[in-house]
């Protein structure tokens, strides 16, 4: 059911960096630098928290 966000999820990413550098140039590449590194640490937490939650 969510299989087409595989592909629409990086074509959207691509779009939006592609809009934020014609209008405010390179700085955009810090903010898509920092919602990489955010989702890294994300999946990070999570694994962690799926291997301490008790199992019901």
């Amino acid at each position: 059911m969510f299989l087409h966000y595989l592909w629409v999820g990086p074509l959207q990413a691509i779009a939006v960096t592609t809009l934020l550098w014609m209008e405010i140039g390179i700085s955009c590449l810090a903010g898509m630098a920092v919602l990489i590194i955010l989702l890294l640490v994300q999946s990070c937490f999570g694994k962690l928290f799926s291997t301490l939650r008790p199992f019901a």
